[in-house]
């Protein structure tokens, strides 16, 4: 309870007063009054929030996310005839053929009839049961079929003919900005999965200008089929200008942006734009700027992405006998790759890893704050899980995010009396719901997260992506 009660009043001391704060005093100076130091850190605490909003809302709108999710034919199926005539029992089913090890989990479909007495229309709903758990997992040009045998034995012997890719192209000519390498998982000879279909087709149309569609043909050779591929791409280029109340009323709450965006710049089914910004229509002693460029590179399952942005603020504040000038700094640099783990009709499950670069500073009147400068670097390594529930679409995250001294990092200035680290480890979560609606004939969206991390250890009081961290434990 002690140690409990001991956090809670460093917590509230570090509200008011940042305890061992230097700050830098160029000789012929006036020095900042003591409090400065902690206005400034909280004043840039809430600019790096407001600047990581928008990043998330920039990679939103210029990298979509492009969901495809394609639904194998299925019928249902009776229950097993009874009273058949003739009739074998069943004590084992076998499932033999090319790539049968990979596929004795279909199995499971036909538990039910072991033991049973199987005539010509069961056996025939045991090669239905089986093949519709096939379909259910994405390969819908692989068979299960019965060949004469003999049932005396009591197993029933089944056997697969897996369907396999003949080749992948485009259908008619395009032109040479036309990419299938990176677009597909899979490959000529691999055996043919809706799920890898769909994820071409999301590296296809994540690129906004392009169209594309996917149709399954018949191979030249037996049990192959052609992905066939209808891709058109519009204008590569685009424009965007911006105008939006996002900003705060001490720097600037108007802010005017414009974004120039590249669809496929390599060619390669890739991203790219870069953006920049400004507080307009009002004046007075403040102001903002930022600029952002980032690129992304589809290849199958994966995905690599590369983020850099920078903002610069200034603002006036009136002290109690005069009127101090807090100004700061920050560029990020970000470096990102990403797995598909796992997906199906209604579920995805991604990994990610991602390593960052980060320099800040504050000054007060013009003189830097040595305390809150910044150079910090670091990995995060996360899961995401997202579920479609009809229209509503639910996205889970957890991640593991953790300080290093690469990229020259400095340790930082808490650590020299144990006020906090920013090479701690930190556990994240956040979950989103994400709920389309219509009144009349607009459409409309509703969108809600929570968010919430942990830590055991003390942290610095601005962590990697701008969260104010001065706290142990648990921040919802």
């Amino acid at each position: 309870m002690d140690s409990v009660t001991h956090r809670l009043a460093a917590l509230l001391l570090g509200l008011f007063a940042t305890p061992g704060v230097a700050v830098a005093i160029p000789s012929g100076n006036e020095v900042p009054p003591l409090a400065a130091p902690a206005q400034a850190a909280l004043i840039d605490a809430r600019q790096q929030s407001r600047q990581q909003d928008r990043e998330r809302a920039l990679q939103q709108q210029n990298t979509p996310d492009s969901d495809v999710r394609l639904t194998p034919p299925g019928a249902v199926l009776p229950d097993y005839p009874t009273h058949e005539r003739p009739c074998f029992p069943v004590d084992r089913l076998q499932l033999d053929g090319d790539a049968a090890s990979d596929f004795q989990w279909a199995l499971d479909a036909v538990d039910d009839a072991r033991g049973r007495c199987l005539g010509g229309q069961g056996i025939l709903l045991v090669i239905n049961k089986v093949q519709n758990a096939i379909l259910a997992k994405g390969y819908v040009t692989t068979r299960v079929m019965a060949e004469e045998q003999n049932l005396t034995d009591g197993i029933l012997r089944l056997r697969l003919q897996p369907g396999r890719i003949g080749d992948i192209r485009f259908g008619a000519p395009v032109s040479w900005r036309g990419r299938l390498w990176n677009a597909f998982p899979t490959g000529t000879g691999k055996i043919l999965n809706l799920r890898d279909i769909e994820q071409g087709l999301e590296n296809f149309r994540r690129v906004p200008s392009a169209a594309a569609d996917i149709k399954i043909e018949p191979g030249r050779q037996e049990s192959t089929s052609d992905l066939v591929v209808s891709w058109q791409e519009g204008r590569p280029v685009r424009l965007g200008l911006g105008l939006d109340d996002s900003g705060s009323k001490s720097t600037g709450r108007y802010l005017a942006s414009a974004t120039l965006a590249l669809d496929a710049p390599f060619a390669q089914n890739d991203l790219f734009y870069a953006n920049i910004g400004k507080d307009v229509l009002q004046h007075g002693p403040f102001g903002n700027r930022f600029h952002t460029l980032n690129y992304f590179f589809p290849l199958g399952y994966w995905g690599l992405a590369a983020n850099y942005n920078d903002y610069t603020y200034h603002q006036n504040i009136a002290n109690a006998n005069e009127v101090l000038t807090y100004s700061g700094n920050s560029d990020n640099i970000q470096l990102s790759v990403s797995r598909l783990l796992y997906r199906d009709r209604s579920h995805k499950i991604t990994l990610n890893l991602r390593g960052y670069r980060k320099h800040s500073s504050n000054a007060v009147d013009g003189i830097d704050i040595v305390s809150q400068k910044r150079r910090t670097a670091g990995w995060e390594l996360g899961l995401n899980q997202r579920s479609y529930l009809a229209s509503t679409t639910l996205d889970a995250n957890i991640n593991w995010r953790r300080g290093t001294g690469a990229f020259n990092a400095l340790p930082a200035p808490e650590e020299s009396y144990h006020g906090g680290s920013a090479r701690r480890g930190i556990a994240m979560g956040d979950i989103s719901l994400n709920q389309p609606f219509a009144l009349g004939t607009q459409p409309w969206r509703y969108y809600t997260s929570l968010r919430a991390q942990w830590s055991q250890h003390a942290l610095t009081p601005t962590g990697p992506s701008g969260d104010c961290r001065a706290l142990y434990g648990t921040r919802v």
